[in-house]
C-alpha cells in the first residue's frame, strides 16, 4: 500500500479534513451505536 500511494499524488492519509468531525450530531450518533454494540456484546 505504501508503495502504491508513494507513486501517486493522492495522499488521503495526509489530508487534515479527512479526520475532522464535520457532523454536528456525531456525539449523539456515536453514543447510540456504542449502546447497540454493548447490548449485542452482553447478549
Amino acid at each position: 500500500m505504501c508503495k502504491i500511494l508513494g507513486k501517486e499524488e493522492i495522499k488521503p492519509h495526509k489530508v487534515c479534513y479527512y479526520l475532522k468531525n464535520r457532523d454536528a450530531e456525531f456525539e449523539q450518533k456515536m453514543a447510540e451505536v456504542l449502546c447497540v454494540y454493548r447490548e449485542v456484546a452482553s447478549s
